[in-house]
């Protein structure tokens, strides 16, 4: 599982280019400091549940590319599959969701394949507690 969190600043999804991308296991991720966080995510529900997933054996990002297999946000149910038919109304902030929303569509136009599953934190605790 590649995880990317959606808790860095609004819009900051990196790049789309696996190559370009960090992937980090638990010890690298873990040491890493995390300056591009949001102040307001940064001891959310999101935040809390990295590390529970990072210790479960998760590989995570810090760049919203292709490679990435699920995405880890804030939503109103535990776990979604991506496609473009999906409401705003299913994430819990809805500024965020939606600027979510609008990089996976791009990213979906572009490949005509993506294959992202969406993950609330609850879905991280039950997976793995």
């Amino acid at each position: 599982m590649i995880l990317y969190p959606d808790f860095f600043q609004l819009g900051q999804f990196g790049s789309v280019s696996m190559t370009d991308a960090e992937i980090y296991g638990d010890c690298d991720y873990s040491s890493k400091p995390q300056k591009d966080v949001s102040d307001e995510c940064s001891l959310g529900e999101v935040s809390s549940s990295l590390l529970l997933a990072l210790a479960a054996g998760a590989q995570v990002t810090n760049n919203l590319h292709y490679g990435v297999t699920h995405i880890l946000c804030d939503l109103q149910q535990e776990t979604l599959r991506w496609h473009p038919n999906i409401s705003l109304r299913t994430f819990r902030d809805s500024k965020r969701g939606a600027l979510l929303y609008k990089r996976l569509l791009e990213m979906e136009e572009e490949s005509n394949a993506l294959n992202v599953t969406l993950v609330s934190p609850e879905w991280i605790h039950h997976r793995w507690i």
